[in-house]
C-alpha cells in the first residue's frame, strides 16, 4: 500500500471514529416506552376498527380503535407489565397479558383474531413462555421492528442471515421462501417488510414443502397519517479487511437509497409505495492453475475478477374497505443486470458473460368476513420473468479437471421468458373449540427457454499432463449442433386442503389436516400429504400459561418436478438439438467451433440426450417430530425437538444406458452404447435424523434466541443434477449427504441500551459438513468425471497419501475397495455480524389530547423526526469462511479451499470483514 493510500485509509478511519463518537455523545435519556403493532385476522388480513383496552392490574391506562391499515399505538407507557384486550365484529374476545414495557423501547405486538366462536381467547405473551398453539411452537422466530432494522439491507445479505436462522432443512432441496402467502419471487425492499415468520407453524397442511427451514416474508400496508422513510447505506473497501483469496485486491464501495412513502386515501383506504437501488461493485475470487506454466510444480493464479451488478426494486401497495371486503393489490418491479458473471474459483476471466433480470410481480387479495364464524381470503398472482445472457467468448471451452476452465462460456447465448399465473381460495371457520383453514390453489407456468448452449464444443482433459501433451494424448470434446433453439412448455399443478386446529382440552391441542397436490406432465398425477399435531401440557388447567408442553407431529411433504426440468428434455430430445460426445478426436483447435459436418463425420462420437423416466414419481418426505417445550420462568424457554426424515422418490440424473461396470474390479465390462440417455429419475433415497435445541430468553432488556442443529443424514443423490458415479448402481453413493453439516449452531441477540442504543448480533457455526473426493476421471462409463478411487496400498503407484488414507487414482484391475461418498469434511466455519443503532428524534407533532395513563395529564409530544444511525460490521472476528476443498485427487489443488463459502457464511461484499454505515430517516 502505497503511502498516499495509507493517508487515506487512516483519515477515512479517523472520520468514522469521530462521527461515532458524536453520535453517542449526543444521545437522549426518555423515560417512557410504548406498545405498538397491528390487528389482523388468521389470514394475515388487517382488521380496522377494532376496539383496544389497555390494562395494568385490572385498571384502564389506554384505548384505542385500530386504523384502516390495523394499526394502533399506546404511547408514553411507564416500565412495567400490562393486559391487552381486543374486541372486534365477527371475531373471538382476545386478550394479551403479561406484556413488559421497557424504559426508552417501542414493544411491537401483532395480535390475530379468530373468528368468533364460543370461547374467548386468552393467550400470554410467549418471549419467556410455551404455548399450546401449532401457530405459537417455541422454535420460531418472529421478526419485526428494530430486530428487522438491524437485519442487513443487502437482500442478498438479509436473505443470508434469514437462512441461518432458519437453519438447515431436511433433504436436498433445503428451504423454502415466502412472500406474503405465495413460493419465490425476489425479496421486496426491507423498508416494506412489516414482519418476518420463520419457522412457524411446521405441520400445517396449507404448505407444500417441509416447515422446518421454511421463511414467511408479510409486507406492510398503507398507513392512516402521511409518512414515509428515506434510507441510505454506504460501504467502502477502505474499512474492510482484504480476502485471502486475492494476492491484490482492488478498491470497491456498495451504496443503496430505499425511499418509502405511505398514507391515507379517503377513510377507507390506504398506501404504501417503496424503491430501493443497490450498486455492488462485486468481484469474483480466481484460484486456478495457470494454464501456460508446464513445470511441474504450476503456478496458482490469485486474482480478484471485477463482477459488478446492480439491482432496482419497485413496490406499491394498495389497501381499502368496501362493506365486509378487505381489499388489497400490490406490484413488484425487479431488475438486475449483471457484468463479469460466471469467473472466479476454476473458471479464467474469458468464461465471464453478461446477464440481465426483470421481473413484475401482480397480487390482488379479497378478504371478506362471510358470517360472525367464517372468513375467506380470495388472492390471484401474475408473475411475468424475462431474463438473458450474453458470453463474452465464444470459442471453445477448455477444461482440465481440478485445475481451471479457460475458452469461451458452454452457457452461450440465453434468454427465458416466463408467464406464471397462481390462484389461492382459503377458508377459516370456527365452530366452538375447532379453528378449521381450508383451501384450494392453481398455479400454471408458461415458458419459452432460448438457448444454444454447448454449441462452441469443449475440450476435457483429464490431467494436466494430458492437456499440456494436447494431441495425440486423449481428451474428449462434446458439442451440440442446434436445430432448433427454442423450447416452449405449459405445465399446471393444483392442491386442495383442510386444516383443524382443535383445543380438544385445556391441557390438549389436536392439529390435523390433509393435502392433496397434482401436476400433469407427469405420470404420478395424484399425491396425498397427511399431517398431524398433537401438544399435551401435562397437569394443565387452563388458569394460567403452561410450565411444559410435549409436541408429537407428522406428516408428508412433496416436492414438485420444476419446470426447467422439463425444458431440459424438450431441447436435448436428440431433434431441437443433436450432442456429440468424441473421444479422442483427430481434431485440436481451441480457438474455432469444431463444424457440424465434421462432428457427423466422426466414427468414435457418441451423441446424449436427455430424456424422463416414464416411472417418474413425485419426491416425497415422511417426516416426524417428537419435542419438549418448557418454561424457564425469567430465565426464558427451552424447545427440545427431535426429527426424522426419510426422503424417497429423490430426484437425480441418471446416464441409463452407460455400459455395465464391475464394482469389484473397476473394470467396464458392457460395450458404449450408441446414445447416451441422461435421465431425469426418481430412485433416490435419504435418512435424516436431527436433534433441534431451541432456547428463547428476554431478560429486562436483553434479548437471546439460539438454535443448535445436530444432523446426521445419508443419501443416494445430492439433488436433480447429481449423477450416480455408476449408473447401474445407484446405491453405491449411499453416503454421508453432503447438504447435512453435522453440527450447526445460530443466534440471535439484541440488548437495548439506554440512551436509544440498540446493540444487535448474529452468530453463526458449522462443522463437520461432507464433500465428495473423485479422481477426476470418466472410468466407470457414465460419460462423467465422477469416479471414486479406492484405498491403495501405501507408497504404490498411482496412490496418493492424503488425511483420509492412501488413495489409489489408478484402480482399473486391482480388487480395491472404492471409497464412500462424502469421505472428506470441510473445515469448520464460523461468523459474526454486529450491529449498533441509535434513534433521534427531532421535531414536534401536536400534543395529544388524551390523558396520559400514568399521570392523568397531556401525554408528551409525539416527535415529527425520527433518524435512525447504524454501524454494522459482518464477520467481525474477521474469520476466513471457505467452500468445501476442491475434492479431485489428480489436481495440483486437491484440498485446498479455492472459493469462498456460500450460504450462511457467504460474504456480503468482496472484503473478508466489512464495515458498513446506514441512515434511516423518518417523517
Amino acid at each position: 500500500m502505497s503511502h498516499y493510500k495509507a493517508n487515506t485509509v487512516v483519515k477515512k478511519l479517523a472520520k468514522s471514529l469521530l462521527f461515532w463518537s458524536l453520535w453517542c455523545s449526543a444521545a437522549m435519556a426518555q423515560s417512557t416506552g410504548s406498545l405498538a403493532g397491528r390487528i389482523e385476522d388468521s389470514t394475515g388480513a388487517v382488521v380496522p376498527e377494532a376496539h383496544l383496552l389497555l390494562l395494568q392490574r385490572g385498571e384502564k391506562v389506554g384505548e384505542r380503535t385500530s386504523g384502516p391499515d390495523g394499526s394502533y399505538s399506546f404511547k408514553d407507557i411507564s416500565q412495567g407489565l400490562y393486559d391487552l384486550d381486543v374486541e372486534a365484529t365477527g371475531f373471538a374476545h382476545y386478550t394479551l397479558t403479561g406484556i413488559s414495557i421497557e424504559d426508552t423501547h417501542t414493544e411491537e405486538i401483532i395480535v390475530r383474531l379468530h373468528v368468533a366462536s364460543e370461547e374467548q381467547v386468552t393467550v400470554t405473551t410467549q418471549t419467556n413462555g410455551v404455548s399450546l398453539s401449532s401457530e405459537e411452537n417455541n422454535n420460531a422466530t418472529v421478526l419485526k421492528g428494530s430486530d428487522l432494522d438491524a437485519m442487513a439491507d443487502d437482500p442478498d445479505a438479509f436473505q443470508t442471515e434469514l437462512q441461518a436462522l432458519a437453519g438447515p432443512a431436511a433433504g436436498p432441496d433445503g428451504g423454502q421462501l415466502y412472500i406474503d402467502g405465495y413460493t419465490g419471487g425476489q425479496i421486496p425492499p426491507k423498508s416494506s417488510i412489516l414482519e418476518v415468520r420463520v419457522n412457524q407453524n411446521p405441520f400445517s397442511a396449507e404448505y407444500d414443502r417441509i416447515g422446518y427451514g421454511r421463511i414467511d416474508i408479510i409486507t406492510k400496508p398503507g398507513a392512516v397519517k402521511f409518512n414515509g422513510h428515506v434510507r441510505a447505506s454506504y460501504l467502502n473497501s477502505a474499512l474492510n479487511t482484504s480476502n485471502s483469496l486475492a494476492s491484490i485486491q482492488p478498491d470497491y464501495q456498495y451504496y443503496s437509497v430505499p425511499v418509502d412513502v405511505a398514507g391515507p386515501i379517503g377513510k377507507k383506504a390506504s398506501y404504501f409505495i417503496a424503491t430501493q437501488y443497490w450498486q455492488r461493485q462485486n468481484q469474483n475470487f480466481l484460484r486456478a492453475v495457470d494454464p501456460n506454466d508446464t513445470s511441474a510444480a504450476p503456478r496458482v493464479l490469485n486474482q480478484a475478477l471485477a463482477a459488478p451488478y446492480s439491482t432496482t426494486t419497485g413496490y406499491s401497495r394498495l389497501d381499502g374497505q368496501v362493506g365486509k371486503h378487505l381489499l388489497q393489490a400490490q406490484w413488484i418491479f425487479f431488475r438486475m443486470r449483471r457484468t463479469g458473471a460466471g469467473t472466479g474459483g476454476l473458471n479464467l476471466p474469458e468464461q465471464g458473460y453478461n446477464s440481465s433480470d426483470i421481473e413484475n410481480f401482480f397480487q390482488a387479495k379479497d378478504t371478506m368476513i362471510l358470517s360472525p364464524s367464517a372468513l375467506n381470503e380470495l388472492s390471484l398472482r401474475w408473475v411475468r420473468m424475462r431474463t438473458s445472457q450474453i458470453p463474452g467468448n465464444t470459442k471453445p471451452a477448455v477444461t482440465v479437471q481440478g485445475s481451471f476452465v479457460t475458452g469461451g462460456s458452454t452457457s452461450g447465448y440465453a434468454s427465458n421468458h416466463q408467464d406464471n399465473l397462481e390462484l389461492h381460495d382459503y377458508m377459516t371457520y370456527t365452530s366452538g373449540s375447532h379453528v378449521m383453514r381450508m383451501g384450494v390453489l392453481g398455479r400454471t407456468y408458461r415458458v419459452a427457454d432460448y438457448s444454444n448452449s454447448g454449441s462452441n464444443g469443449n475440450y476435457l482433459f483429464q490431467s494436466l499432463a494430458d492437456y499440456h501433451a494436447a494431441q495425440p494424448k486423449p481428451y474428449i470434446y462434446t458439442a451440440t449442433v442446434i436445430t432448433n433453439p427454442l423450447a416452449r412448455l405449459l405445465q399446471f399443478d393444483g392442491a386442495l386442503f383442510f386444516q383443524d386446529e382443535w383445543r380438544w382440552k385445556p391441557s390438549l391441542n389436536l392439529s390435523y389436516g390433509l393435502r392433496v397436490e397434482g401436476q400433469n406432465r407427469v405420470h404420478d398425477h395424484l399425491n396425498w400429504a397427511p399431517r398431524l399435531g398433537l401438544a399435551w401440557s401435562p397437569r394443565y388447567k387452563g388458569n394460567s400459561a403452561p410450565k411444559t408442553v410435549i409436541h408429537v407431529a407428522g406428516g408428508i411433504f412433496y416436492n414438485r418436478a420444476t419446470p426447467a426440468m422439463q425444458i431440459q428434455t424438450i431441447h436435448n430430445n436428440g431433434y431441437f438439438q443433436r450432442n456429440y460426445i468424441i473421444r479422442n478426436p483427430d481434431f485440436y483447435d481451441p480457438d474455432h467451433p469444431i463444424s457440424p459436418d465434421v462432428l457427423a463425420g466422426e466414427t468414435a462420437s457418441t451423441p446424449f440426450i436427455y430424456t424422463l423416466d416414464s416411472k417418474f414419481r413425485i419426491s416425497r418426505n415422511v417426516q416426524a417430530a417428537i419435542g419438549v417445550d418448557r418454561s424457564l420462568g425469567r430465565f426464558g424457554s427451552l424447545n427440545v425437538n427431535y426429527l426424522y426424515t426419510r426422503g424417497v422418490h429423490q430426484y437425480y440424473t441418471n446416464n441409463v444406458n452407460a455400459p455395465a461396470f464391475d464394482p469389484s474390479t473397476y473394470t467396464i465390462i458392457g460395450p458404449t452404447p450408441s446414445t447416451y440417455n441422461y435421465q431425469f429419475q426418481s430412485g433416490g433415497d435419504f435418512r435424516q435424523h436431527q436433534i433441534i435445541v431451541t432456547s428463547n430468553t428476554t431478560y429486562k432488556k436483553l434479548t437471546l434466541h439460539s438454535v443448535y442443529t445436530y444432523n446426521h443424514a445419508r443419501a443416494n443423490t445430492q439433488g436433480v443434477n447429481y449423477f450416480p458415479s455408476i449408473s447401474h448402481l445407484p446405491s453405491l453413493d449411499y453416503g454421508r449427504a453432503a447438504f447435512a453439516p453435522a453440527h450447526q449452531l445460530e443466534a440471535f441477540l439484541t440488548y437495548r441500551a439506554p440512551y436509544r442504543i440498540t446493540f444487535t448480533a448474529i452468530a453463526t457455526v458449522e462443522a463437520q459438513r461432507p464433500y465428495n473426493i473423485t479422481i477426476g476421471n470418466d472410468l466407470t462409463g457414465n460419460n462423467q468425471s465422477n469416479a471414486r478411487p479406492t484405498f491403495g496400498v501405501c507408497g504404490a503407484p498411482d496412490v496418493v497419501s492424503t488425511p483420509y488414507g492412501c488413495l489409489d487414482t489408478n484402480p482399473v484391475g486391482k480388487g480395491e475397495k472404492i471409497v464412500p461418498y462424502g469421505l472428506g469434511t470441510s473445515p469448520t466455519s464460523a461468523t459474526v455480524h454486529v450491529t449498533l443503532n441509535r434513534v433521534f428524534n427531532f421535531g414536534e407533532r401536536a400534543a395529544s389530547t388524551e390523558p396520559s395513563p400514568q399521570h392523568n395529564a397531556a401525554s408528551k409530544p409525539i416527535p415529527r423526526y425520527t433518524l435512525t444511525m447504524i454501524v454494522g460490521a459482518t464477520n467481525i472476528l474477521n474469520m476466513v469462511n471457505l467452500a468445501p476443498p476442491n475434492g479431485v485427487l489428480g489436481s495440483p489443488l486437491f484440498g485446498q479451499q479455492l472459493v469462498p463459502a456460500s450460504g450462511a457464511f457467504a460474504l456480503s461484499s468482496p472484503g473478508n470483514r466489512t464495515v458498513y454505515f446506514t441512515s434511516y430517516f423518518s417523517f
